[in-house]
């Protein structure tokens, strides 16, 4: 009724209907956004609303610029029609109240969608720094299985070998001392024949089954071995000496079903996950380094028995 005398105001507040019945549908059926949805799909229902709603706020200007320069006219042109100007008012109230609930599910989902995106923002960013740190750890191993296998390289004799695989290793893992041992066929029998940064009066040969590395040839993995009494190891500088509490880590070397030898290494500090998985993937290369120049020594003595 308010608009009846200006048919262009009442096609625009006809269509103002539509538009808000539109919006209203569509927010209706819209459906929940999920952290898990696909970043182009929020997108598309994003546009469509924004699309729904610009239509909708320019109606609303459009009315109500054109109520305000009626309203000027009325007032100019006839006293009579103030009556109506409370209506206009109350009309321009619930435009505005149409307003002000638009722009605060606006905001709203604005911020619901801005709370998404830092959440997969923060996601995405867990993600990265857990692939960089798997392959961080993976270049370390790879890395250290290089290390070690070159220095099982161009040994001469069985000891030679011994001494440099060993101090790879305890370079490599940053250990502070170690020792190596050798089966000794003639006695079956564990010889200490390399050692780093350990004191010379340490026991150097173990039966099968005595003490810490004569256990840990018993089993075929690696022992390791907590809270180490302080007089069990020492290790040696050109400072001193230190008490070897902390953790050791025994590991036996077998070819096939042959014990070939045991690496002891003494650290200050628990042994990590790291460091027990390099030691698993390069035991059995050891293992054939140290075979093949045994045999490769007793051919040699063989010749010299020949010769």
């Amino acid at each position: 009724q308010m608009v009846r005398d200006n048919p262009v105001q009442y096609i625009r507040i006809d269509s103002l209907r539509d538009a808000t019945q539109r919006l209203i549908a569509y927010w209706e059926e819209m459906p929940l956004i999920h952290p898990s949805d696909d970043h182009a799909k929020t997108v598309e229902i994003t546009r469509a609303e924004e699309t729904l709603m610009d239509y909708t706020k320019n109606l609303l200007l459009h009315i109500t610029q054109e109520e305000n320069k009626l309203l000027v006219i009325r007032e100019e042109s006839n006293s009579k029609l103030l009556g109506m100007v409370g209506d206009i008012l109350l009309f321009g109230g619930l435009l505005i109240l149409v307003v002000v609930f638009i722009l605060i599910h606006t905001t709203a989902n604005e911020t619901r969608i801005s709370t998404k995106e830092e959440g997969q923002t923060k996601e995405h960013y867990e993600e990265l720094e857990q692939l960089n740190t798997e392959a961080t750890e993976k270049n370390w191993l790879l890395e250290g299985n290089a290390t070690i296998n070159d220095s099982l390289q161009g040994a001469v004799n069985s000891a030679r070998l011994s001494q440099d695989v060993l101090t790879a290793l305890v370079k490599y893992l940053g250990v502070p001392a170690g020792a190596l041992y050798l089966l000794e066929e003639n006695d079956n029998k564990l010889h200490q024949v390399a050692t780093v940064a350990v004191v010379a009066n340490t026991q150097q040969v173990f039966a099968i089954g005595e003490g810490i590395v004569g256990n840990a040839a018993l089993t075929k993995e690696i022992s390791l071995i907590k809270n180490v009494p302080d007089e069990y190891w020492k290790v040696e500088s050109g400072t001193g000496g230190t008490s070897g509490k902390g953790e050791i880590a025994c590991m036996p070397f077998w070819l096939n079903k042959e014990l070939k030898g045991v690496i002891e290494l003494g650290n200050f500090s628990p042994f990590t996950d790291g460091q027990i998985s390099l030691l698993r993937t390069i035991v059995r290369n050891i293992a054939t380094a140290v075979d093949a120049r045994q045999a490769s020594e007793k051919v040699d003595a063989l010749f010299g028995q020949v010769q």
